[in-house]
């Protein structure tokens, strides 16, 4: 640390996680679902090599207000199972890390970075046109943004990113998978699978907000009550 940096080493907090949902099944083979999620992330110390004395308050909690409605169906005899949802993710006091250049060397600070959404479409179609031939294919288009980044009174224009895209989670992410599976009569199973998946590169061109390990990302497979 650079210089004596006083103060209480240990915050308390009491904050909440739940989910809550339901599911209205339209017919033997097909249901509606919708559920709502808070998530929660305790309090947190910036704690560096060369932390100052502005460094020593703790990091606000982190909340997430999530919302998701989705349809899942069967049909041809259960040979075609689609599931698609709609999600909506967002994130308040989000704590991220934040990378700049102290005496030429880069230093990573962790910081509460405002308010940021992650919302979408995504999507899983799984086939079995014949009995031994599988296929899959999975999508998520994911808008995932900074809605408003606390800039600094003496900040450059540049710190205004407030509307810009968050790095390192791309808009599109692509899944295909198939197997061909063959019994034979002793124990055994032949299985030849080809899988592909597609996930486009972040655009860098536009200023970016500070960023975290695991930026808030949808996965490629519906999520489930």
């Amino acid at each position: 640390m650079n210089g004596p940096v006083n103060g209480p080493s240990s915050v308390e907090d009491t904050g909440y996680a739940d989910r809550v949902g339901f599911q209205y099944d339209v017919t033997p083979n097909s249901m509606f679902y919708a559920t709502y999620s808070r998530g929660y992330k305790g309090p947190a110390y910036d704690v560096f090599f060369n932390m100052q004395a502005v460094n020593r308050p703790p990091l606000s909690p982190e909340t997430s207000n999530a919302y998701e409605f989705g349809i899942k169906a069967s049909m041809l005899d259960h040979r075609l199972r689609t599931d698609f949802a709609w999600f909506t993710t967002t994130f308040d006091n989000y704590q991220a890390n934040s990378v700049q250049e102290i005496n030429g060397a880069p230093v990573t600070n962790l910081i509460n970075a405002g308010t940021v959404r992650t919302q979408g479409i995504e999507g899983d179609i799984t086939a079995t046109p014949i009995q031994p031939l599988n296929l899959n294919f999975n999508f998520v288009y994911d808008d995932a943004r900074v809605v408003n980044f606390p800039c600094p009174s003496n900040a450059a224009a540049s710190c205004n990113i407030n509307g810009e895209p968050l790095p390192y989670a791309p808009r599109w992410k692509l899944h295909g998978e198939g197997d061909y599976r063959i019994r034979r009569r002793i124990s055994s199973m032949l299985i030849w699978r080809r899988t592909t998946t597609t996930r486009p590169r972040p655009s860098i061109s536009s200023p970016r907000p500070p960023t975290r390990s695991s930026p808030p990302m949808a996965s490629g497979t519906p999520r489930s009550l």
